[in-house]
Order: structure tokens, then C-alpha cells, then sequence
């Protein structure tokens, strides 16, 4: 008889991380998945909703250059990568934001697996280039954690349930995977092999990707500085190879040398995009010393107060004493980059991580015109500050003496944002929730406050026939709008929203109130905001949704076209808008030479001229529409252009 040989199961332990951070990816996605149903928000309409380059139709080269060069513009590359997703999106799957968020999840899942892979390269480098640090197994539970805690954290939303976001999220994709490819270099040098082609193209062919996806991959030269300063201080076994290696890392210095020799042109577009801002260059320096620390905290200890889409009700910081925090920031910023540089040798994940997050940083919060603040460009650089709380929280030493209370702080700190990200999740999945959980939370926001107003107004005329909803939302419409104009006396927002209100009800608007939106629209910079709601209002005029006198309406146009501080596109949207006003008033000379301010002001943007020619035809101006369309055949070739241009071509003819 046979003995029988029972063996235990082959189980390898240090293959529980791997498959560990799958299961954390499908979490990620369950966790999103009741926000798949939310809203397009904020700039989602005009760049993606309203921008009919991205509605293609076929896979034609023609239909995806139209797309990946959109009028559009989105930054200075115009970020052609992104374009061609979300073209492709409306391709395959339609135009509902659904399917949008369900690739921007998965990229977020992706990106996340791809941080474990890169915080594991990073840690080996690191322990191949001291001979220390942590075990091979201690490396992945590192890595695990690091990506666990990105994946869930609630920063991260915003990036993901933000559909033009995607810009963020594709770029930090493949910022990763181009470092990724770059420690895989390294580790051979370190080794003693080869160089690998693959590798390096992959290395800069994903740069390229992240670049043409949005433009915060410019950093990824300074990220690889930081790599070889802080992990790896330029080691290899190879004097020629470390030479290729410093020059390489001096790639870093080329945008900074170009900066200084263009120095008038940056300061002249600076001066320029600075007349569009309600606060100055040294204001936004000093305010952005403030914002780095609201960041700091949200990424350690987030509460769902203080989260929101918009950041808008951040005070300027004025002076270094206005307000007093500013100058405390300061000083606290400087006291973290000495610290790094004092322990850059003893504790070298540390410095990493600080100085991760700061060059994170470096572009859209510091000199450039942006706004002062906004969740998703913490996306990426919170990783340096997620990947200090990974090293130490399983380095050796620490867990040598806080073990149990490290792995109770860990799981602790996980539910909190998972818990955080879950609730933000369900506001998101419903634009009215969304709205009004906002202005609750940010009760100074003018943005978050017009949000709540125009959702009751929205829903005020979805029934018009019904004057019970308009005594219930009219009131708490109205005072969101107030709410919204006391925060913001630079911004015409909440005035607008009460004359949108009004108008579709038929309530005349009080003379105040216009007077005041007058001073408004000639005082402060006109925003392409401003200029939206402008066509918004004067789409629901001119479908006769709205009751607004022309002359009235004509007469705002005219006082913000007084307004220098302007941009040629706002400036071209108006003169169109006041053009067609004009001429339904039947001013149709003044209306022609409008059309024709609105083409010389901008263009480029295609409408304008259809506009322009299409009146010119109504008029009897053939001979002038004649040339114009010869022109704008020249110029525009993407699919939707040459159906206007058939349709008015087909006009002339039966003239």
C-alpha cells in the first residue's frame, strides 16, 4: 500500500503586496463608483460639452487632427493628448458624463498601480545606493501602503469626478511612467549592465506623452534632479556614464536660462495676465506661501469641510502681516527646505518627499496668473508627502519600538480618507447635492453660492407652470445670488444669476442691481466667465426664454466692451452677442460693422465668421460674403466648418 505525502502549499509571502494593490484598485473603484453618475461642472462645458471639435463622428485623420487641435485652447501645447481621449470617448461611448468618469477611474486605478511600481524602484535604488535601508519585503509593504493611501485619499477626487481633470490625471500617468523608465536605467547602471534603448525611449517617450497631456510634465526634469540629489547622488559604476548622467540632470536648466532670455516677453505677458486678476503678482507669491500649508493639511488630516471644487474664498494675502498667517507660512516654508537640506544625507526619503511635493508645486502655484488655489494640482505632489508617511511609518527603527501603534495609525489614517472619499463621492453623484454641500461648506465662496443659485434657478424654470416651486426656490435662489455678490465685489456672477432669475419670471430688475452690475462690468477685469454667462443670458433672451428689455441688455454688452482689462476672445464673444442684439433692435449698419469687430478680434474662432457672412448674405451683401467664405475655406477644414460652409455656399446660390 502507498504512503500517502501531505505537503503544505507553496505560498510566497512576498507576493501578497502585488496582489494586495489589485484588490486596493478595485476597492478605488467601487468607492467611485456611485459618482459615475454625477454631472459634467465648472469647465467641463466649454471644453468639452460645448466644444464641437471633440463630437467627431468617424476615426478620419482629419476628424482626430480637428480634435487634438481644438479652438479650444487648454494651456500653451493645447494639450493635444488629452483632446484625443476625450474625443474618443464621445466616439465609442457618447456624449453622457458616465462613461467620461469611468476612464477617468481607471486611469486613477492605473496611476496608482503605477506609483507602487515606482515607490518600489525608488526604495531599491535607494538600498542599492547606501547598501541600507529597508528589506526587500519591507519595500513592497512600503509601496503598498504609498499607493493605498494615494488611491483613497480624498485630494484625488477631484481629478478623477472632474472630467476635464482627465489633463491631470494623463499627465501624472505618464510623469510616473517616464520615471519609472528612468530608475529602470539607473538600477542597470548601478548594476553594472547595459544600457537598455528600450528604457530610454520609453523614458522620454512618455515625458513627451505627459507634456502633450498638460504641461506640469515640464517638471519631469527636475523630478529625475531630484531622484539622483536626494536617492541615488549620481552612482554608477561607470566615470563616463556618471558625466552623461550630470549633464543629462543639467537638462533641468535649459527652461530657466530660456525664461531669463526672454525676460521682457515673460514680464510682458505676466503684466498682461496679471490686469486679468483681481490680485497682483506679489500678492498671489505671498497668498500661495498660505496655500502650500492649507495643501500640507489637507493631505495629512483632510476634513470634508475644507474640501470642495472651488477655492475661491482664500483670503489675498496683502502685506506679510495681512493676514498674520503670512508671514508664519513663510518662514515655516524656508524652515522645511532647511530641513531637507539637513537631512539629506540621514534621512534622504524624507528630503525626497518634501521637495516632491514643492516642485510639484512650482508651476501653478507660484509666479503664473492662476488661480490661487485648487484641489487637483495637489494630485501628483501629494505623493512625496504620502511617501514620507509610508517609509517611516514601516522603516526598521520605527518599527522596532512603535510596531503595533504604527500599523493602528496606518489603518486609522486609511478609513479616514477612504471614509472622506466615500462621502464626497455620494455629493458628487447628484449636481444639486454637489452644489449646495459646497455652499454649505465654503459659505464665503462666490463660486459656491452662484452654484447653489443657478441649480434652483434651473429648477424654478423646469416648472414654470407651477407658482408654488417659484414662492419656495425664488427666496433661497435670490439669497444664494446675494451671498455670492457680497463675496465677490470684483465679480459680477451674482448679479448676472439675479438677472437670469428675474428674467425668466418676468420680474423687471431693480435699478440698483443694474447699476451696480454696470460698475462691475467697467471697473473690474472681464473674465471668460463673465463672457460666459453673458451668452448664456443672452441665449435665453434671444429663445425667448427670458423677458429682458434689448436696450437693457444692449447697454451691458456696450459698458463691458468700454473695459480694457479683456481678453480678444471674451471682447470678440461680446461684440457678436451685442451684434445680433442690435440688430434684432434693426440697427443693422451698427450690427454689420460689430460682426466685423467680432472676426477682426479673434479670427480664429470659426462661428464668428459663419455669423459675420451669414448676415451678410440676409442683407444682400453677396459680393463681401463671397470673399469672406472664400477665406474662411482656407482657413477651416474640420468636418463641422464645411458643413457650415456647404450650408451658406447653398445660399449664395439661390441668391
Amino acid at each position: 500500500m502507498g504512503t500517502i505525502v501531505i505537503t503544505k502549499p507553496n505560498c510566497n509571502v512576498a507576493s501578497i503586496p502585488y496582489l494586495l494593490v489589485i484588490v486596493v484598485g478595485a476597492i478605488t473603484f467601487l468607492v467611485y463608483y456611485s459618482g459615475l453618475t454625477g454631472p459634467f461642472v465648472f469647465d467641463d462645458g466649454p471644453n468639452l460639452v460645448e466644444n464641437k471639435d471633440l463630437h467627431i463622428s468617424t476615426l478620419s485623420r482629419q476628424e482626430l487632427t480637428t480634435a487634438m487641435t481644438t479652438t479650444v485652447k487648454a494651456g500653451s501645447l493645447n494639450r493635444p493628448v488629452s483632446y484625443l481621449t476625450f474625443a474618443l470617448n464621445y466616439y465609442f461611448f457618447g456624449d453622457k458624463p458616465f462613461s467620461f468618469k469611468v476612464f477617468n477611474v481607471l486611469i486613477h486605478v492605473l496611476i496608482g498601480l503605477s506609483l507602487f511600481v515606482l515607490t518600489r524602484l525608488l526604495l531599491r535604488a535607494h538600498r542599492f545606493a547606501r547598501k541600507s535601508g529597508p528589506t526587500k519585503d519591507q519595500i513592497e509593504w512600503v509601496a503598498l501602503t504609498v499607493s493605498t493611501l494615494w488611491l483613497l485619499h480624498p485630494l484625488g477626487l477631484t481629478s478623477v469626478l472632474y472630467i476635464v481633470q482627465r489633463m491631470t490625471s494623463l499627465s501624472a500617468l505618464f510623469t510616473i511612467l517616464s520615471l519609472v523608465c528612468y530608475l529602470l536605467v539607473r538600477l542597470r547602471l548601478i548594476a553594472g549592465r547595459k544600457l537598455s534603448p528600450t528604457y530610454i525611449l520609453g523614458c522620454f517617450t512618455f515625458a513627451l506623452l505627459a507634456l502633450f497631456s498638460k504641461e506640469n510634465a515640464a517638471l519631469i526634469p527636475y523630478y529625475i534632479l531630484l531622484i539622483e540629489i536626494c536617492v541615488l547622488k549620481f552612482k554608477t559604476k561607470s566615470v563616463p556614464v556618471r558625466i552623461l548622467l550630470i549633464s543629462l540632470c543639467s537638462i533641468s536648466i535649459i527652461p530657466i536660462l530660456g525664461l531669463l532670455f526672454q525676460f521682457d516677453a515673460v514680464v510682458d505677458w505676466l503684466t498682461h495676465r496679471y490686469n486679468l486678476r483681481p490680485f497682483t503678482l506679489s500678492e498671489r507669491l505671498l497668498t500661495e506661501t498660505r496655500v502650500m500649508w492649507i495643501y500640507i493639511k489637507l493631505i495629512f488630516m483632510p476634513r470634508l469641510s475644507e474640501l470642495g471644487l472651488y477655492q475661491d474664498d482664500i483670503p489675498i494675502s496683502t502685506n506679510l502681516f495681512t493676514p498674520l498667517t503670512t508671514l508664519g507660512s513663510i518662514l515655516g516654508l524656508i524652515s522645511l527646505l532647511v530641513s531637507t537640506l539637513i537631512l539629506k544625507n540621514k534621512a534622504p526619503i524624507y528630503s525626497f518627499g518634501i521637495l516632491f511635493f514643492l516642485v510639484g508645486h512650482s508651476i501653478e502655484s507660484s509666479i503664473i496668473p492662476l488661480e490661487i488655489a485648487h484641489e487637483h494640482r495637489n494630485y501628483l505632489p501629494m505623493f512625496g508627502l504620502l511617501l514620507i508617511i509610508g517609509y517611516y511609518s514601516v522603516h526598521p527603527r520605527v518599527l522596532s519600538i512603535y510596531k503595533t501603534a504604527n500599523v493602528l495609525g496606518l489603518l486609522v489614517l486609511l478609513s479616514m480618507y477612504t471614509a472622506i472619499t466615500a462621502q464626497r463621492v455620494s455629493q458628487w453623484a447628484n449636481e444639486g447635492e454637489l452644489a449646495f454641500s459646497l455652499a454649505q461648506h465654503h459659505p464665503k465662496s462666490a463660486r459656491s453660492n452662484y452654484e447653489a443659485g443657478r441649480i434652483l434657478t434651473g429648477m424654478i424654470e423646469a416648472s414654470l407652470e407651477d407658482p408654488v416651486s417659484h414662492q419656495r426656490y425664488y427666496p433661497l435662489a435670490s439669497e444664494f445670488f446675494s451671498l455670492a455678490n457680497k463675496a465677490d465685489r470684483s465679480s459680477p456672477s451674482g448679479l448676472f444669476g439675479m438677472l437670469y432669475l428675474n428674467s425668466i419670471l418676468g420680474i423687471p430688475i431693480k435699478t440698483n442691481t443694474l447699476n451696480e452690475l454696470k460698475t462691475r462690468l467697467s471697473e473690474h477685469p472681464i473674465l471668460p466667465a463673465t463672457a460666459n454667462t453673458f451668452t448664456s443670458i443672452h441665449r435665453c433672451w434671444v429663445e425667448e426664454r427670458c423677458v429682458i428689455d434689448p436696450h437693457i441688455l444692449a447697454e451691458l454688452f456696450r459698458t463691458a466692451l468700454t473695459n480694457e482689462l479683456i481678453s480678444a476672445n471674451s471682447r470678440a464673444s461680446l461684440y457678436n452677442e451685442l451684434a445680433i442684439t442690435e440688430l434684432w433692435l434693426g440697427k443693422t449698419k451698427l450690427a454689420l460693422s460689430l460682426f466685423e469687430k467680432a472676426v477682426d478680434t479673434a479670427p480664429g474662432k470659426p462661428q464668428l465668421w459663419f455669423n459675420f457672412i451669414q448676415i451678410l448674405i440676409s442683407t444682400g451683401k453677396t459680393e463681401q460674403a463671397e470673399s469672406h467664405l472664400h477665406h474662411v475655406k482656407l482657413q477651416f477644414s474640420d468636418p463641422n466648418s464645411l458643413q457650415r460652409i456647404a450650408h451658406l455656399e447653398n445660399q449664395l446660390i439661390s441668391r
